[in-house]
């Protein structure tokens, strides 16, 4: 239960089934960030004994924990488990759902990813959150089993419930701009051409750049905030769990994403009325146009300042931005997103029985 999007969507799909009167299990490897919300959520957890990611005793245990608890249906969540969790499942006679959290640029061609594949063609069903996880699904299987494309959960009353914030960093900048960016540090989230573009800005502007993330990048990206000369004025905060209060008093949001599935932390700023610049991908193209965010291109370093600082320059009309961004995120509450797995699952269960 780490603090990435995809363990956030666990917890909120737990809590909302849980609402409706599902029994709930959740099995899992280790603890995290997001393991209090999981709790919270009213589910009943069952934690895997493992030496690793890669342990082949996982099966054994998760073969064991289905005949325990005798589940109607399982459903797989992120790639490790979606091998284990799907043979597991065939073994022991249960139908299975595989949750496709990414798209096709995401994936190699290694065992493993085969593997996955070769599992997911005896699935009850796929559930992707974005059109590109559909597709990639239907070109490497095609018809054989039955897909649905689910949006991301959005808790949007917890959203509004949270205050405008401060972090102590940005005490020593009360009059700065302040620019957002949440996710993993890793490549394909472009963080490098964020803060080449945000030194650009700087020579402008009176700005502070958070950070909010963990990951394998955060050496190299220490390096640069130091080579730019940058230290103070770009702050890594790690993991944040009052994110959304930074949402909500920034004065702009950037994901620069090379690709994404669904992007939770773009969502959650459409949320908070906080503006958006994003890379043009089809993922951001898919819920969001012109008239709601600024879109660059993720490689051009002079674009991206020159998006910066157009909205810097005229707030007002990137506040009218986000503002209609945020009229068109409803389809994105719990209680729809709920009862749309609760279609698919009550449609695997009446062809099982």
């Amino acid at each position: 239960m780490a603090g990435g999007g995809a363990e956030r969507q666990l917890v909120y799909l737990s809590r909302e089934l849980v609402r409706r009167g599902w029994d709930v299990h959740v099995g899992l490897i280790r603890e995290g960030p997001n393991f209090e919300k999981l709790v919270a959520s009213g589910c009943k957890i069952h934690k895997i004994p493992a030496i690793g990611n890669h342990d082949v005793l996982i099966l054994w245990h998760l073969i064991k924990l289905i005949r325990d608890v005798r589940p109607h249906l399982v459903q797989t969540w992120m790639r490790q488990m979606d091998v284990f969790g799907g043979i597991a499942s065939r073994l022991t006679g249960t139908p299975f759902i595989i949750s496709e959290r990414c798209i096709a640029a995401a994936y190699d061609t290694s065992f493993k990813h085969k593997l996955r594949l070769s599992v997911g063609r005896y699935a009850a069903a796929i559930v992707a959150n974005s059109p590109g996880g559909n597709q990639y699904w239907q070109e490497q299987i095609g018809d054989n089993v039955p897909k649905n494309i689910v949006k991301n959960i959005l808790p949007l009353e917890d959203i509004e419930r949270a205050d405008p914030s401060y972090c102590d960093n940005l005490y020593s900048f009360p009059n700065s701009k302040i620019l957002l960016f949440v996710g993993r540090l890793s490549s394909e989230k472009n963080i490098e051409i964020i803060i080449r573009a945000f030194k650009l800005v700087e020579a402008q502007q009176d700005v502070v750049l958070l950070i909010c993330g963990e990951g394998e990048l955060k050496p190299q990206i220490e390096n640069l905030i130091h080579e730019e000369n940058l230290t103070g004025r770009v702050i890594l905060l790690g993991y944040v769990n009052n994110v959304w209060e930074l949402m909500k008093r920034a004065d702009l949001f950037i994901s620069l994403s090379k690709y994404e599935g669904v992007p939770n932390a773009v969502l959650e700023a459409i949320a908070c009325h906080c503006p958006l610049i994003l890379s043009d991908i089809p993922s951001h193209r898919d819920f969001l146009n012109d008239e709601k965010a600024l879109f660059v291109d993720q490689g051009r370093v002079s674009d991206i300042a020159s998006a910066i600082l157009t909205c810097l320059e005229d707030p007002k009309r990137a506040r009218q931005r986000a503002q209609k961004a945020r009229a068109d995120i409803s389809s994105f509450s719990g209680a729809i997103i709920a009862e749309q797995y609760q279609s698919i699952y009550s449609r695997i269960l009446s062809n099982n029985t």
